[in-house]
């Protein structure tokens, strides 16, 4: 994926959960080139729609959530965003292997509706 940001909207910033740090510590010194992979997409494009590899999530519940999929040797790693626009900064809340539901984005809690942290049901 040699995709490049276009000169008018500059490089995403990165905001990651702490808790999935070690994760991406992982996958980068474990399979470097995925790592790459996975920076340049989220630093370059994440808004761009990749068939079966980055997509929004559906549902009120998950509103401005994407999920991003990679095929690492290991088995398929998600990452979950959500973008933050007006900062230019993409806010991953869940990086590892397929959870058994989609996590909530930490913007919205779908138990009151009110903002919080990222959790699973």
């Amino acid at each position: 994926m040699n995709r490049q940001a276009s000169p008018t909207s500059p490089e995403w910033n990165l905001d990651i959960d702490k808790r999935y740090i070690e994760e991406l510590n992982f996958i980068q010194k474990r399979y470097p080139s995925y790592y790459q992979k996975i920076i340049e997409y989220l630093t370059l494009n994440p808004d761009h729609v990749v068939r079966g590899r980055a997509f929004p999530l559906k549902g009120a519940r998950y509103h401005g959530a994407r999920e991003y999929k990679e095929e690492i040797p290991e088995g398929t790693f998600r990452l979950f965003y959500e973008l933050v626009t007006t900062d230019h900064k993409v806010q991953i809340y869940y990086v590892g292997r397929k959870p058994g539901k989609a996590p909530f984005p930490p913007s919205t809690n779908p138990s009151t509706g009110k903002k919080g942290k990222a959790e699973r049901r």
